[in-house]
């Protein structure tokens, strides 16, 4: 019968060894946070700019609504916004006649022109 074989696992005696490895990381670690305390110190200026654009985008567009609407200027973006989806609309559908003849062209001829056709109105009210 054959003997069995196992591994043996040999213990390193000194008890240093592993107090040696943790010691060195506590060091690199300390060295990595006072690296990064020194650079967040130097770049504490850049923290305002996220901070200022976020501010722009959230603000910007109520201000830009708010100043436009009901106004002459405001009608006439609308009116050119409208009148380029009506043209790209037609033209993907190949055609005037194909925009209203196709199942899915009804619902979207019919919003485009609605788009159209409300701030075309308001121009004229605004003018007379």
């Amino acid at each position: 019968m054959a003997k069995k074989s196992f591994f043996e696992m040999k213990i390193d005696t000194a008890s240093s060894y592993g107090s040696d490895l943790l010691a060195s990381d506590f060091n690199e670690l300390a060295a990595a946070a006072k690296k990064l305390a020194i650079h967040v110190g130097m770049v504490g200026e850049w923290l305002e700019m996220p901070a200022a654009s976020i501010l722009l985008i959230v603000v910007a567009p109520n201000l830009i609504a708010s100043t436009l609407r009901n106004n002459f200027v405001g009608v006439a973006i609308c009116l050119v916004i409208a009148g380029y989806l009506l043209q790209e609309h037609i033209r993907a559908s190949g055609g005037f006649r194909n925009s209203f003849t196709k199942a899915n062209g009804i619902s979207n001829s019919v919003g485009i022109v609605l788009l159209f056709v409300y701030p075309a109105w308001a121009l004229i009210t605004n003018i007379l």
